[in-house]
């Protein structure tokens, strides 16, 4: 059997007839275009509810229209665009609508984005095969005859399954296997619960965060394949497939270049898939904004420093909320609420709604730096051989003065920039910990990681004891 999917990253073009739901009669010809880089621009001869017998006949609509489904059919094959627009009509004759869609669903007529029709979801990303070495591919599962190498399933009858195929049809009497070339290795999302279109892309954007972290990669997707269930293509006679193209955040191409190994935090070699993915199903949720913030870090590892001390001092506060790490000055709600009252009673009128707003129950980042990197395993902060008091009086500074000041008085560009991938890399290997990561696979990402490298040499140099601490007023700094 063929498993070729429909690239996200390759161009694609289809001519057909395309109406708008509930007016089937009124049918166009036109070409749907797709630029394999996430546009779809669907080139309409004259306009839904214009006349084409002729120029003097036609109705030229120059205003813009919108429309948030258009069905098309090419040589039997069913076609759905989603959240499409037209700024009018072209002057050439006959005249020509150009309509730009956000998504396509080729394969399907379905109702939009809320549309409660899918069962099945699967996917996969630049780097996922590197990211699954060491996998053990074994049992043949379903359709296609798919290798599984593990499967999870949560609470809410989604089961989740890290599968390999091979891309060409093979003939079954043959006694040659495909080569490690042909085989896609690649994501599948099964629910009982059927699936609308926005939640394939919660369950798409919660692997690609797992993959783009554990690969410290874009980790782009390469293509999206979603499914019906069986009962409903029988009755509809229509395919128990489509496929989707739209503009992920990262595009991926299957046969770009390999990330480079020393960049990978951990394989489903160190750390088994169906353990690596239980607990980023229980951390997810609560951390996906420091995740995504760190994620932001890593793409764009060439921002200003200033953006980078900023992220990552914010993912780490936000990290250390999620991880429910504690800290907050009084335990006893009751008991800070009875103290901030004392404390108002004596405070002006005027200063009272000032004084309120900062007297806050919560740790300050001095106290949530200082949570996160004592947690880490002893022997991974000590390859930083950094000064832990000097990382967090001065990460704090740094914070501050951007935030209130805009600048950062004594502290150098390349202070700052260690400053801030020192921060970033406590935050990733919370992470790892979190994730259950083994030590000696953290200390092998010291050693080899270009970027984690970087890190620790510029700890050394620059947040050492040895090194003088140009502001010891402010040891103690609190946000």
């Amino acid at each position: 059997m063929s498993y070729e999917p429909l690239l996200l990253s390759e161009e694609q073009e289809w001519f057909g007839e395309w109406w708008l739901p509930g007016n089937p009669e009124d049918k166009l010809a036109g070409t749907l275009k797709y630029d394999g880089g996430g546009n779809l621009v669907l080139e309409l001869y004259y306009s839904f509810g214009s006349t084409s017998a002729g120029p003097k006949e036609t109705r030229i609509e120059i205003r813009p229209e919108h429309w948030p489904i258009i069905y098309g059919e090419v040589c039997n094959h069913e076609i759905t665009l989603i959240e499409t627009f037209s700024k009018g009509l072209s002057e050439p004759k006959p005249p020509m609508r150009k309509v730009m869609a956000r998504f396509a669903i080729v394969g399907a007529h379905i109702n939009g984005c809320d549309d409660e029709i899918f069962n099945v979801a699967e996917f996969s990303f630049e780097g996922l095969r590197q990211w699954t070495g060491g996998a053990t591919f074994g049992m043949t599962l379903g359709e296609g005859g798919c290798e599984c190498a593990g499967e999870v399933r949560n609470d809410n009858g989604v089961w989740y399954n890290l599968l390999r195929t091979s891309l060409n049809f093979i003939d079954s009497s043959s006694s040659v296997k495909a080569s490690e070339s042909e085989l896609e290795v690649f994501l599948r999302v099964t629910s009982k619960k059927l699936f609308t279109l926005d939640d394939v892309f919660t369950e798409v954007d919660m692997f690609h965060d797992l993959v783009a972290l554990a690969t410290t990669s874009r980790a782009g997707v390469t293509w999206l394949r979603l499914g019906f269930p069986e009962a409903e293509a029988s009755a509809s006679k229509k395919s128990a497939h489509a496929y989707l193209l739209y503009h992920p955040v990262a595009f991926g191409c299957r046969n770009a270049d390999k990330i480079n190994a020393n960049q990978i935090l951990f394989t489903c070699g160190s750390l088994p898939f169906e353990k690596t993915l239980r607990k980023w199903l229980q951390i997810y949720e609560e951390n996906k904004a420091a995740i995504r913030i760190i994620l932001g870090v890593i793409y764009d590892s060439d921002k200003f420093v200033e953006d980078k001390i900023l992220a990552s001092a914010c993912a780490a506060e936000v990290l250390h909320g999620g991880l429910k790490l504690g800290g907050e000055p009084f335990s006893d709600k009751k008991e800070f609420k009875r103290m901030r009252e004392k404390i108002l009673k004596v405070v002006s009128e005027e200063r009272k709604s000032w004084v309120k707003e900062r007297i806050r129950n919560q740790p300050s980042l001095r106290e949530r730096l200082y949570g996160l990197i004592n947690r880490l395993e002893e022997n991974v902060v000590k390859q930083f051989a950094l000064d832990k008091d000097l990382w967090v009086r001065q990460t704090v500074k740094a914070r501050n003065d951007f935030t209130h000041q805009g600048e950062t008085p004594g502290q150098t560009l390349i202070e700052l920039d260690a400053i801030a991938r020192v921060t970033t890399m406590v935050v990733i290997f919370n992470l790892l910990k979190e994730l259950g990561v083994p030590t000696e696979q953290q200390l092998k990402v010291i050693g080899q990681h270009p970027e984690v490298k970087k890190a620790s040499r510029l700890a050394r140099k620059y947040l050492k004891k040895s090194q003088p601490d140009s502001d010891k007023s402010a040891a103690g700094a609190k946000s």
